[in-house]
């Protein structure tokens, strides 16, 4: 499974450090992690972030976290609409303010809105620039939090000198330590039945009437590891140009790439007679079709096999593993077939088990598809999934129902 490097950035220019954590979610484990003294110092990641799906904590001081109450009627008009509800609200201009939401967090009509300056974002977006770096996705800091578990119990840390803390999936806040008692103040006369906070860290919290009970976390930035983005406050207007990775290949022609193999080992076998010499003919030129299709870009043809194979090692699929993952990916050809519109950033084949990033138009489309892979006889892991511009990636892992090949 992907590292994942975690990024959180600063505030403000008067304490600018950025701690980083690399995190190995197969085995629970932290790979590296630091503090940067400031943001040209980034430049230290960028050969870390190749190999990572990286998460980009933004700080929460400089983002207001809203709800919007919009009718049935307004969800396909959701630019045009949350701005202008919220603009009585809000002391800045709206022309200078950039609004992302998260459409599947719309509970009883309203739905959660994150509100950040255009000129915060377009400086996050020169730091990484500067230092080349790509993350997969941007998160509120403080919602990277593990949501609390109760009506009595928030979630905290102490990163440097900020205090964040998370009461409820769409509520928190991220403060100086200096001001944290006097916040966390304000903030407990509207959730007036905690009485405690989870803290995976040490907290400056001198004033406050709530207790800390202490999570089993080695370094601040671990309670960060293994949450999800829920929204991702680029939205549309920031969303990358092009995606990180770009590899794009659809579901349905690798699932016919198991047939190409078989096609082509059929093809190379029947030689004995002219009426199989015949239907090997024909085999083969369904083969280089099928090819054809499923690789658009390779135009000529010289071994098919040997393309076939260059082709399916490219996706992660060695010599070793192909007739396993081949045979996968034959069985799992009704589920693929019936989600076209899912598409592929990377496939590896490890341990007995294919592990895909995909992206689909919505969320449904990966639950279908998870859906029928599991009548098949498949077992699938779903990870995070994440809204990106027009669309949804996320992971899955699948691997046959109990440990069977």
């Amino acid at each position: 499974m992907q590292e994942r490097l975690l990024i959180r950035l600063p505030a403000s220019d008067a304490e600018p450090r950025i701690s980083w954590l690399i995190w190995q979610p197969s085995g629970a484990e932290v790979i590296a992690s630091g503090e940067l003294n400031d943001p040209a110092e980034l430049t230290q990641l960028t050969e870390q972030a190749k190999r990572c799906q990286v998460t980009l904590l933004c700080p929460g001081q400089a983002i207001s976290m809203r709800k919007v109450t919009i009718p049935n009627s307004g969800k396909r008009h959701l630019d045009k609409l949350i701005p202008y509800a919220l603009e009585d609200e809000l002391a800045d201009d709206i022309d200078s303010l950039h609004f992302a939401w998260a459409e599947n967090g719309i509970k009883e009509g309203q739905i959660p809105v994150a509100v950040v300056r255009h000129s915060e974002m377009q400086q996050w977006q020169q730091w990484l620039a500067a230092a080349h770096l790509e993350a997969d996705e941007w998160a509120v800091d403080y919602l990277m939090l593990p949501e609390p578990e109760s009506e009595q119990q928030w979630t905290g840390v102490q990163i440097a000198d900020d205090v964040l803390i998370r009461m409820a999936r769409w509520d928190g806040l991220a403060v100086e330590q200096t001001l944290a008692d006097a916040v966390v103040g304000l903030k407990q006369s509207e959730y007036p039945q905690t009485n405690h906070v989870v803290a995976y860290s040490d907290i400056a919290l001198n004033d406050s009437t709530l207790a800390l009970e202490f999570a089993n976390s080695e370094l601040p930035m671990v309670a960060f590891a293994n949450q999800r983005v829920s929204l991702d406050i680029r939205g549309q207007r920031y969303a990358p140009k092009r995606a990180k990775r770009t590899l794009e290949i659809r579901w349905q022609p690798l699932a016919w790439a198991a047939g190409i193999a078989l096609a082509v080992t059929l093809a190379s076998s029947w030689v004995k007679t002219a009426y199989l010499n015949h239907q090997a003919e024909q085999l083969q030129q369904q083969a280089e079709a099928l090819y054809k299709e499923t690789f658009p870009n390779q135009t000529r043809i010289v071994n098919l096999r040997a393309q076939m194979r260059q082709q399916l090692q490219s996706l992660g699929i060695d010599d070793q593993a192909m007739p396993s993952a081949l045979a996968m990916l034959d069985q799992l050809a009704p589920a693929f077939q019936q989600q076209p519109q899912l598409s592929l950033e990377l496939l590896r084949y490890q341990d007995g088990a294919l592990r895909m990033q995909a992206v689909a138009q919505n969320f449904s489309q990966f639950e279908a598809f998870q859906n029928q892979a599991q009548q098949l006889g498949f077992e699938v892991q779903q990870g995070a999934l994440n809204n990106r511009g027009d669309g949804v990636a996320g992971t899955l892992t699948i691997a046959y129902q109990g440990g069977r090949s």
